[in-house]
């Protein structure tokens, strides 16, 4: 008898240890990864229309971001961050996603940020902002700034190394998915298949829905010796994109048809085609346009490019000779 009540204790004990392990696999927030997208990404809010992801320290560390976007060219948005955090994202962010929505006229945006950073410290920044209030939302501090003749933005952690800033009422979305474990992007079948197609580990990505394309103008305005053209009906649009050791990416738009599909390939031939017109006075731009390819697959059109670090050369070069020179600051003179 002993020895049966000690198997049976024995069972049960086996059975809760199971049980706990698989609640703490599906309820973790940091699993349930969809394509490249974190299982911190099923946070964000449902009515997500474009959805974004970066690997920030791939991209920070490639060559293409210290060409193009070190010093004053810095990305606004990683300045505007850490004014109001004190966070470095070439020092401190590891991921970012992005959500766009847009309902009934009105948008919104929340962005979560991972990374390695003192919780403390950015609290300290955010409650010395001008205008910041601070009340509790699912057991986490919710910070609430209003900026005179703005609306108001927000920022709470869900976690010490896990931040959503954004629109307010975006940002109290994405906090309460996260504590319930439930609702949020789950609830957006389309946008999760969408990052669900995309390969896992590309250090940039995008997806639209057709929700967003089917507000894009219908037609696009002759200019730069390209004709009037008629945009065909769009379904959806995804990219990714890689930044080491070379930039290439791929971008896939699924049209309504394979007549459309069509359109829309003829189009970006004409785009490309402009640019190799231009190869004899800029030779990078003819070698810009030899790097892009552009395909059919029945009602999708894929564009590829990828871009040597020779490439990156030419562009940076033609860049900084075509930049406006600077107006003479009369006080420097003085």
């Amino acid at each position: 008898m002993r020895g049966r009540r000690v198997l049976v204790l024995s069972m049960v004990v086996v059975a809760v240890g199971v049980l706990t392990a698989v609640t703490a696999y599906y309820l973790d927030p940091s699993r349930g990864a969809v394509g490249p997208m974190s299982g911190l990404g099923l946070a964000l809010p449902a009515e997500t229309r474009i959805l974004t992801g970066i690997e920030v320290q791939r991209l920070v560390h490639s060559t293409a971001y210290r060409r193009f976007f070190s010093g004053t060219n810095r990305p606004q948005a990683f300045t505007d961050l850490q004014a109001r955090t004190g966070l470095a994202a070439e020092r401190d962010l590891q991921q970012v996603l992005i959500s766009s929505q847009m309902r009934d006229g009105q948008t919104g945006a929340v962005a979560i940020v991972s990374g390695s950073f003192d919780r403390q410290k950015v609290v300290r920044t955010v409650e010395h902002q001008p205008g910041v209030s601070s009340r509790t939302l699912e057991g986490r501090a919710l910070y609430v700034f209003h900026p005179e003749g703005a609306p108001a933005s927000a920022l709470a952690f869900l976690e010490d190394d896990v931040l959503a800033v954004g629109t307010e009422a975006e940002v109290e979305k994405a906090v309460t998915a996260y504590a319930r474990g439930t609702g949020g992007l789950r609830g957006n079948a389309e946008i999760l298949a969408l990052v669900q197609s995309l390969k896992p580990g590309a250090a940039v990505w995008s997806v639209g829905d057709q929700s967003l394309l089917s507000r894009l103008p219908t037609s696009m305005p002759s200019g730069s010796g390209l004709p009037a053209m008629t945009l065909p009906g769009l379904k959806s649009v995804t990219l990714s994109g890689e930044v080491e050791p070379a930039v290439s990416f791929e971008a896939v738009v699924q049209t309504a048809d394979e007549k459309s599909a069509q359109q829309i390939a003829s189009m970006a031939g004409m785009i490309i085609g402009l640019a190799r017109m231009q190869g004899g006075q800029r030779p990078e731009m003819q070698q810009l346009a030899s790097a892009i390819t552009v395909t059919t697959d029945q009602s999708r059109v894929r564009v590829n490019g990828s871009f040597s670090d020779e490439l990156l050369a030419a562009l940076q070069k033609s860049q900084a000779a075509r930049a406006p020179t600077p107006p003479p600051d009369p006080e420097a003179e003085r």
